[in-house]
């Protein structure tokens, strides 16, 4: 039975956590997978020290995380804020005075609410 060669294993790893980045979308193995397969590449070079290759591994993997990371994460956060209850219509359930709180019906549930206005809010206004 033939050995799996270092290179082959630097290459899969390098591809491994690269694909798991892709569905855990950290930014995290991206970078460690990155410098896996540059491992590998290099060992295909000449490289044969298992610690340099451990160093190289690493100092890769880290400098990516540190210098990149947060741009790339920064680039896929989204620009606009999300608020999916904006502009919509509720029910009051009970009268709420000016600065109080109530209740409310909104998509079929209960809910507590405040009325920060200086009007009164009677049942059913919505």
């Amino acid at each position: 039975m033939e050995e799996i060669s270092p290179t082959t294993i630097w290459a899969c790893l390098g591809i491994a956590l690269i694909v798991i980045e892709i569905f855990s979308s950290t930014f995290f193995l991206l970078f460690f997978g990155i410098s896996a397969l540059v491992v590998a590449l290099i060992r295909v070079i000449g490289l044969d020290h298992l610690a340099a290759e451990l160093t190289i591994f690493a100092l890769i993997g880290m400098a990516g995380t540190l210098v990149f990371r947060k741009k790339i994460l920064k680039s896929f956060a989204s620009k606009q804020e999300v608020n999916i209850d904006k502009d919509k219509v509720i029910t009051l359930s009970e009268d709420i005075a000016a600065h109080q709180s109530g209740s409310i019906q909104y998509r079929g549930s209960p809910w507590s609410a405040l009325n920060d206005s200086d009007y009164d809010l009677k049942k059913g206004d919505s």
